[in-house]
């Protein structure tokens, strides 16, 4: 969906979005925060492959995205 946009730095993903898929945000290497909306019920095992380091995702605590999130050891914040 993301993959390969050079100059994009935050995606908030729209409210109403049910999953995100396989390498969706790959080769995003000035990606620095993505909002992911307690709607997304679905994430791909490597929906963030290929992304920077420094990046940090936001989530609701409790949600699907903070389980995912924390299962996989992937960077995030809850609100």
């Amino acid at each position: 969906a993301f993959s390969e946009p050079k100059n994009v730095r935050i995606i908030d993903i729209k409210e109403g979005t049910k999953s995100i898929g396989g390498k969706a945000f790959s080769g995003c290497k000035k990606l620095k925060k993505i909002y992911i909306p307690n709607s997304v019920r679905e994430i791909s095992d490597d929906a963030f492959y290929g992304t920077n380091n420094d990046l940090i995702i936001y989530c609701k605590k409790g949600s699907y995205a903070d389980v995912f999130l924390e299962r996989k050891g992937i960077r995030h914040k809850t609100k």
